[in-house]
């Protein structure tokens, strides 16, 4: 008896060091218990966050609630790269937490009950758009989020926390050694790293919710076909069917009726909504195309249908060549960086007059000028373009 509880004792030992050396690796990356002290710690230092305890949803609505900006952003993570330094007015990015229709209207009514903006910008994804006949469960029907849903949820066993990021490879054993002595400190590029993954892989959110890297990062050389490094991954996702780009889709009225339901109730709440179909790119698309004969004939349905939508502005930017904007300007098939963004914000400004007043179109410009033709930018690049420091709204 005796034998088994001194093995008991020991693992009890053992498992009690474990947690107190995670919370103490989480502590020196700057996670904290409380989001209120995360986003406070965060918002002090002026830096990027990305951590692994608090959910992106519960982080970007503790925010949001904060700030009460005048514009709000909400779509998948096509929609992160709207930020602070293309706009005159303050806005937050929610980019991230709506991956359906059925998300975006619930979505809006949460933030409507915390804070009413002004105005409202939803980046609407094809595949939401889209009934898959395997149901996969990214572009299954849309069903209405309900209140602090987690809508990318943050699956953590704190116990193993050290160990699970040492198997695949995003912690090194250096990095967790000087993370447990306090002696890395979370900063990369001059900025404040606050939270795990921002600490390791040194990119996250700006105060303004948009997605930034604080270092520069590397483009891979183009293949022997002069086609961007990316466009390999994306060409298998695409011929598997994998992901956003689902074989067999066919168009999905229900989706337009919650995008009608989401205007009417924009209006009823005094929001102007501006619904765009963020770019693809030229490549990605032609890909697609080329899979099958009508592969991508479901899109030009919901294209069509958007443009009859009527009383809210649609700014039908799907296929990038449209902005001017090339493959090079893309992190992948449909994640264009920041110049495409800044091509695509001059675009809305064009045809969404509500938009117009509260946009900065000098730093648009002066990306497109000074960056064509490339995909990676850093936030001190952008802070630079508009004058320094313009992330806070």
């Amino acid at each position: 008896m005796k034998t088994y509880a001194r093995i008991f004792l020991a693992g009890l030992l053992i498992m009690t060091l474990a947690y107190h050396a995670a919370l103490r690796l989480e502590r020196n990356a700057g996670e904290r218990e409380s989001a209120a002290e995360m986003i406070d710690a965060q918002f002090a230092a002026d830096g990027l966050y990305m951590g692994l305890i608090h959910s992106p949803a519960d982080y970007k609505l503790a925010v949001y609630a904060r700030l009460r900006p005048e514009v709000a952003i909400i779509g998948s993570s096509r929609a992160m790269k709207f930020t602070q330094p293309f706009f005159r007015r303050p806005i937050y990015n929610l980019g991230g937490l709506v991956y359906s229709t059925g998300q975006a209207l619930g979505l809006m009514r949460e933030l409507a009950a915390l804070h009413r903006p002004r105005l409202m910008i939803y980046a609407v994804d094809f595949w939401t758009l889209c009934a898959f006949p395997d149901n996969d469960p990214l572009v299954a029907p849309p069903v209405p989020a309900r209140a602090s849903a987690p809508f990318w949820p943050s699956q953590v066993n704190r116990l193993r926390l050290a160990v699970d990021l040492l198997a695949d490879g995003r912690m090194s054993a250096a990095q967790a050694l000087e993370l447990l002595e306090g002696r890395q400190s979370p900063t990369a590029g001059g900025l404040a790293m606050v939270g795990l993954t921002a600490a390791l892989q040194h990119y996250g959110f700006a105060t303004d919710g948009a997605i930034h890297s604080a270092l520069p990062q590397q483009v891979g050389p183009p293949d022997s076909l002069g086609r961007p490094a990316w466009f390999a991954v994306t060409h298998n996702r695409i011929i598997n069917g994998e992901g956003q780009f689902p074989l067999g889709c066919r168009p999905y009225p229900a989706a337009m009726d919650q995008l009608r339901q989401m205007r009417t109730e924009a209006q009823a709440l005094g929001i102007e909504l501006i619904l765009v179909a963020p770019p693809v790119a030229g490549l990605a698309l032609d890909d697609m195309a080329a899979q099958a004969p009508g592969a991508t004939s479901y899109m030009d349905f919901w294209l069509g249908e958007m443009g009859r939508l009527g009383d809210s502005p649609v700014v039908l930017a799907h296929d990038a060549r449209g902005l001017g904007s090339p493959d090079e300007e893309f992190e992948d098939g449909i994640h264009g960086g920041y110049v495409t963004y800044a091509r695509l914000m001059l675009a809305m400004a064009e045809r969404a007059p509500q938009l117009r007043s509260m946009m900065d179109d000098a730093t648009p410009r002066r990306v497109i000028e000074r960056h064509a033709g490339q995909s990676k930018l850093t936030l001190q690049d952008l802070r630079r373009l508009a004058g320094g420091g313009a992330d806070r709204p």
